[in-house]
């Protein structure tokens, strides 16, 4: 959980894909969101409460980052798994 916060960080986000941030943190951030929300719908994680404070700060960084790029945020955003993830977090 704490890797995954510390490539959440705004500043760690540009080095997951320098020549497609964006697109790469839509799929990437979805996939990761989807995944964790989809164990906490079927009860596979015991402790919740840390889960959803950890999801709370993945959630921060991922607004800081589309802050950060506001111009252009939504590029790469229509992927299915965006969706999904959405779907799923809600």
């Amino acid at each position: 959980m704490e890797a995954l916060l510390i490539l959440h960080h705004p500043d760690k986000i540009r080095m997951w894909n320098p020549e497609a941030p964006i697109n790469t943190f839509w799929d990437v951030n979805s996939q990761v969101l989807f995944a964790i929300s989809q164990k906490l719908i079927q009860h596979q994680i015991e402790n919740y409460t840390d889960i959803l404070k950890w999801l709370r700060q993945i959630l921060i960084c991922k607004n800081q980052f589309l802050t950060n790029h506001k111009d252009y945020a939504n590029v790469g955003c229509h992927l299915p798994i965006c969706k999904q993830a959405h779907m799923k977090l809600e």
